[in-house]
């Protein structure tokens, strides 16, 4: 039996690799980016969860994250349903939907935000695509966003297809530490190499 790691533990490690990811993914340069940004677009666009989900949920890009504008602006005028959250105090996130990406507002963090309104129903029938940010992923979809646990929460609640998009120099081989109790894998990863189906969910 392998030896039990403390919750102490786990989260020291995590906050390590946070630190190390960072600097990875600011090191991409702009011209890396651009091309990266737009295989990760492609692949999500031509992906069999986006093509039959007409509800849409992503986020605000941020910094050095992979561009989400761009992707948004093209669900949008696919005729997807667009969602985007707004997060609160207790850890707490909302998903609000978007007609004009032009109505966002600087919210927490400095990331921009929907204003509230129509929100999204977790009780709905069809297939819904979450675009999940992170900035490091394992091999079995386990991610260590920025310690809030703002998407752990909403996943554990989502019963659509989780997609994680990052650029492949911050997806590693090695397992990453997780609390099995409250840390969510995503279904699927898209790096600008591709699409790698990791749950049980195939579409």
């Amino acid at each position: 039996m392998g030896e039990k790691v403390s919750t102490e533990e786990i989260r020291r490690r995590k906050s390590l690799i946070r630190s190390e990811y960072k600097n990875i993914r600011g090191s991409v340069s702009e011209d890396e980016r651009r091309a990266c940004d737009g295989r990760i677009r492609a692949f999500i666009l031509g992906s069999m969860s986006y093509r039959f989900s007409m509800r849409i949920l992503t986020y605000c890009s941020f910094g050095s994250e992979p561009d989400t504008l761009v992707f948004a602006e093209k669900a949008l005028s696919d005729g997807k349903a667009l969602y985007m959250p707004k997060t609160y105090k207790g850890g707490v996130m909302r998903f609000f939907r978007v007609y004009d990406l032009g109505t966002l507002k600087n919210g927490n963090f400095g990331v921009y935000e929907p204003d509230e309104g129509e929100e999204y129903d977790f009780s709905g029938d069809g297939v819904d695509l979450c675009i999940v940010p992170g900035l490091c992923f394992d091999k079995t979809g386990c991610r260590i966003g920025y310690g809030k646990g703002y998407y752990d929460r909403f996943l554990s609640k989502f019963k659509g297809i989780s997609a994680g998009i990052a650029y492949s120099k911050c997806v590693t081989n090695d397992p990453l530490p997780f609390e099995k109790r409250y840390d969510k894998h995503v279904d699927l990863l898209i790096t600008e190499r591709g699409i790698e189906t990791i749950g049980k969910k195939k579409i």
